[in-house]
C-alpha cells in the first residue's frame, strides 16, 4: 500500500510498517524542549488506504494535539511581551493571567477558547482597540460566518462563538487592573463592551435531533452483533439515566488539570467517568455530576432499567471493578474522539440516520421522560441533574407533537354542540 495522505492535519507523520502505515502525531521540537510531552502519539495502524470517516478521525486527533501542545507553547515559555494595545496582546494577557477567566474554566472550555483565539489573533489580532468601532464587529460576524461569500457554506456558529469571545475579553480588559496596560486601553475595552452589548448576532437554530429508544434498541443490538458489549452498555447508560457522554465513559485530560485518578496515560489521566465503585451490592449508582459547578450527585436504582441490567449482566463479576465502560482492544477507557468514531460505525449498521448523534442520546431521554409522566418537567428536571427547568426544557423534543396534540383537541372540539347554540 502506497503511503498515505490526509491533508489539514497538523503534526501528521507516516511510520511504515510491514503490513502498512502507521499515522503518528509529533510535536515540535522546541516546544518538547520546554517540557512537553507526549513527544509523539501514535494514532492508527493502516492496512488499507483511510475511508473518510478515517480521514476525518487523523485530522481531529491531530488539530486536538495540536492546540493543547501550542497553548503550553504559549504559556510554558516565562516571557510576558508588553501590551501594545492590539487585540493580539489583549489575547496574550488574558491567556497569561493567572487571574483570568481562562484559568479556572474547564479543561474541555479552555479547548474551545484555544480554538476561537486561535482565530481572532489571526484574522484580528493586528487591529488596535483604540481604532475599533462597534460596527466592526458586525461586519467581522459577517466575515466568519460567510468566508465564500453568501453563496458558500454558512458558518453560523463559528462567527457566534467568536463574538463570545471577542465579550469575554473585553469584559477581562474592563474587569481587572491589567499591567502595562493604561486608562486609556481600559477605556476603550469598555467602550467596545457597552458597544458589542448593543448589538445581537444570530446563533443558528438549536438542534431538533433525539435519539428515540428505538434507535436506542436498535444500537445496543447492533452493537452486541459486532461484539462491542462495552458500547452496547454505555448507549444504555446514557439512555436509560438520562447522562452525558462525558459522565458515562469519562474524560482524559493533562495531569496538570485538577482531580485524582488511578489511571494514566501519554501524559494524561482519566476522570469523571462512571465507575464500579459507584454501583453498590444492591445495584444501586451515585455518581457526582461533572459538568454542574455544584458537582450535583445523582442516585440511581439500576435495577429499575431494563435496558441497563441487560448488559450489566454480561460483565463477570470480577471484572466489575474499575472504569465501567473499557475498550477491550486497550483495557482503558476510550477517549471521547474514538468513542464517537466508532459510535456512529455502529448506528449506521444500525440504521440510525447521520443527522442523529450521539450526544442527542440525553434529548431523547428526556423527551420520553416527559411524555411518560405527562409532560412533568420537574420530574425531568431531576432526572436529569439541571440546575432549572428552562435547560430541561431545551433539551425536549417533544414540542412539535404537544402542538400536534392540541391541533387535534382543537377540531374535535369545533364539531360539538356548545351550551348556547343547544
Amino acid at each position: 500500500m502506497d503511503r498515505p495522505k490526509i491533508d489539514s492535519a497538523p503534526g501528521l507523520a507516516w511510520r511504515p510498517r510491514a503490513n502498512g502505515w502507521v499515522a503518528v502525531w509529533v510535536a515540535r521540537p522546541d516546544i518538547v524542549t520546554k517540557g512537553y510531552s507526549p513527544s509523539t502519539q501514535r494514532l492508527r495502524l493502516f492496512t488499507e488506504p483511510p475511508t473518510d470517516d478515517d480521514a476525518n478521525y487523523i485530522r481531529s486527533e491531530c488539530q486536538r494535539l495540536q492546540d493543547e501542545m501550542l497553548a503550553f507553547g504559549r504559556d510554558g515559555d516565562g516571557m510576558a511581551p508588553a501590551f501594545t494595545g492590539t487585540v493580539q496582546s489583549l489575547i496574550d494577557t488574558y491567556l497569561r493571567d493567572p487571574d483570568s477567566g481562562y484559568h479556572s474554566a474547564r479543561y474541555t472550555t479552555r479547548q474551545n477558547y484555544d480554538r476561537a483565539l486561535k482565530l481572532l489573533s489571526r484574522d484580528k489580532g493586528e487591529r488596535a482597540l483604540h481604532a475599533l468601532k462597534g460596527r466592526d464587529f458586525k461586519r467581522w460576524y459577517e466575515e466568519w460566518r460567510w468566508p465564500d461569500g453568501k453563496d458558500g457554506v454558512d458558518k453560523v456558529y463559528t462567527a457566534y462563538g467568536q463574538i463570545q469571545i471577542i465579550r469575554v475579553l473585553l469584559s477581562y480588559g474592563v474587569a481587572f487592573e491589567i499591567e502595562d496596560i493604561g486608562p486609556n486601553e481600559i477605556s476603550h475595552c469598555m467602550r467596545l463592551k457597552t458597544a458589542l452589548h448593543e448589538q445581537t448576532f444570530e446563533n443558528g437554530n438549536p438542534r431538533t435531533e433525539e435519539l428515540t429508544h428505538k434507535q436506542c434498541a436498535d444500537f445496543i443490538r447492533a452493537a452486541n452483533d459486532r461484539g462491542d458489549d462495552w458500547m452496547a452498555l454505555a448507549q444504555a447508560l446514557q439512555f436509560e439515566l438520562s447522562l452525558r457522554q462525558k459522565d458515562v465513559i469519562g474524560q482524559w485530560v493533562p495531569v496538570s488539570e485538577p482531580g485524582l485518578s488511578d489511571l494514566t496515560r501519554g501524559g494524561k489521566k482519566w476522570l469523571y467517568g462512571l465507575r464500579w465503585e459507584e454501583i453498590d451490592q444492591n445495584l444501586n449508582l451515585t455518581h457526582q455530576m461533572t459538568k454542574s459547578r455544584k458537582r450535583k450527585i445523582l442516585e440511581f436504582d439500576l435495577k429499575l432499567y431494563p435496558m441497563v441490567m441487560a448488559e450489566i449482566a454480561k460483565v463477570p463479576a470480577e471484572k466489575r471493578t474499575g472504569p465501567v465502560i473499557l475498550n477491550p482492544k486497550t483495557g482503558q477507557p476510550p477517549a471521547a474522539v474514538a468513542f464517537r468514531f466508532t459510535w456512529r460505525k455502529i448506528a449506521t449498521k444500525a440504521g440510525i440516520p447521520p443527522e442523529v448523534k450521539n450526544m442527542d442520546s440525553r434529548a431523547g431521554a428526556i423527551t420520553e421522560t416527559l411524555e411518560a409522566t405527562g409532560d412533568n418537567i420537574e420530574a425531568a428536571r431531576r432526572q436529569a441533574g439541571h440546575s432549572n427547568t428552562q435547560t430541561t426544557q431545551r433539551y425536549s423534543r417533544g414540542l412539535q407533537r404537544s402542538n400536534s396534540k392540541v391541533a387535534i383537541l382543537r377540531a374535535a372540539s369545533r364539531t360539538k354542540t356548545k351550551p348556547e347554540q343547544a
